[in-house]
């Protein structure tokens, strides 16, 4: 198959958009959830508890979502493996816009009692699955059809939309708390929810444009795909160590990245109403330049590998988290904002924008997809009950150092896995994309589809 430069460049920046607007939809959704669930869930959906009982429920429910994230991961990654990445993606938007929106016309509890917190489980359990693959999915996506040498660039654009998601999504919730807070418990706090569907619109279009990546349609042809064997046993067959790296960087981030973008909602509105504000505004600001920030060190990784930003990201995450609570007792909303951006840009966006092309070099073509989903969506799990364990924590005495010593054990696991993780390309068959030298040009570079 003969393509000319021009329609590989092409193809490289419809994958990146596609797998931009996925990952908006994706943060866009889980991020108005937890924000829903740390401001009024509570109230609307568990209003027989206690205000501190009811916090923790709606966190529970956050966090159950993660727990079917994995067989998401095998589902849709047997999918994406089998029968292409593009129809993987397009079906895992409109499950979980689809979910998202219903979401926004739920009855409160006042209204059918027991069933209006069922129906929330419900539509979380649904959101949970289609997340279990869409990141995976739309990270090989984004490198395979990429130039050899700029994967960690193109890749990052797949997780760089999780955060624009992010952005989005507190900007809408930083505007319906402004009002009255009568109208915003009635009707306010489902606006977000219901605007999900402009974002699933947007997401269908893009997607439908995007080709399947070369190296996907050549393995079609390859006998192997012909035998019917399971992706998700291969995968734990051949690559338990991509598996088990993969998983501690993930949990590594998203621990932290819930304990800012989440929990962070909840310890402010008890210092005051102030801080919970300007929190969500900072958010917003945060997260729109951390879009940049992590295609950035994606361009980076691509020059001086893919270990050594992983390594800085993990250790500036720890660090940078001590200024953010640190800032938010100060209740001054530049310095919030400062810290928060501190904390996005230089922690987790070097590791964010690394791991699609990072991940995605650990697994050949034919498993990638379930490759890279399960890995993260395991490690994925530490996230999701991360409100819960530290409003628990919290509400026992506890305080919020307690929170960052733990969110820097899952990083120093994290630095020890990268470290030692060089024995993996032997283990797999595939060697990560090398760091550039002025001096000595690399031979026999493998395509990512070797």
């Amino acid at each position: 198959m003969n393509v000319q430069p021009r329609q590989l460049a092409d193809q490289a920046k419809k994958s990146a958009a596609a797998s931009f607007v996925g990952g908006v939809m994706e943060f866009y959704d889980f991020f108005i959830y937890g924000a829903a669930a740390a401001l009024v869930f509570g109230k609307l959906f568990f209003p027989t508890l206690d205000p501190v009982a009811g916090t923790l429920a709606a966190f529970a429910t956050f966090g159950i979502a993660f727990l079917v994230r994995p067989l998401g991961a095998v589902i849709f990654g047997h999918i994406g493996d089998k029968y292409g990445r593009k129809r993987m993606l397009v079906l895992t938007l409109w499950v979980m816009g689809s979910a998202t929106f219903l979401m926004g016309i739920l009855p409160s509890y006042a209204e059918v009692g027991i069933l209006a917190p069922i129906l929330l489980v419900l539509l979380r359990l649904v959101q949970g699955m289609a997340a279990g693959g869409e990141l995976g999915g739309a990270a090989a996506l984004a490198v395979e059809n990429a130039p050899p040498k700029r994967r960690g660039f193109f890749g990052a654009f797949s997780t760089a939309g999780t955060n624009a998601g992010t952005a989005l999504g507190s900007f809408i919730f930083a505007m319906t708390v402004m009002m009255p807070t009568e109208q915003f418990l009635q009707w306010g706090w489902r606006i977000p929810f219901l605007a999900s569907i402009v974002v699933l619109l947007v997401g269908f279009m893009v997607r439908r444009a995007v080709a399947e990546p070369e190296d996907f349609v050549k393995e079609r042809t390859k006998e192997e795909r012909r035998q019917g064997k399971l992706p998700i046993l291969e995968v734990f067959k051949k690559y338990p160590s991509a598996i088990l790296i993969s998983l501690f960087v993930f949990a590594a981030q998203n621990v932290a990245f819930y304990l800012v973008t989440v929990y962070s909602l909840t310890f402010a509105k008890g210092v005051s109403i102030d801080a919970n504000q300007y929190l969500l505004q900072a958010l917003t600001v945060a997260t729109l330049s951390n879009v940049v920030a992590m295609i950035v060190w994606g361009a980076l990784s691509d020059r001086f590998g893919r270990k050594p930003i992983l390594v800085i990201g993990l250790i500036l995450q720890t660090v940078f988290l001590v200024t953010f609570y640190a800032s938010i007792q100060t209740v001054n909303s530049f310095v919030m904002t400062l810290a928060m951006i501190a904390v996005l840009n230089f922690g987790q966006a070097a590791i964010v924008g690394v791991v699609p092309a990072y991940y995605s070099e650990m697994f050949e073509t034919r498993v990638r997809v379930t490759g890279i989903s399960v890995g993260m969506q395991l490690g994925a799990l530490a996230g999701g009950f991360t409100p819960f364990v530290a409003a628990w924590i919290v509400a026992q005495g506890g305080s919020w150092q307690i929170l960052v010593a733990i969110s820097a054990v899952f990083s120093a696991i994290a630095v020890i896995a990268v470290v030692r993780s060089s024995n993996v390309k032997h283990e797999i068959g595939i060697a990560p994309l090398p760091p550039v030298h002025r001096t000595i040009v690399p031979v026999n570079q493998p395509s990512l589809g070797e």
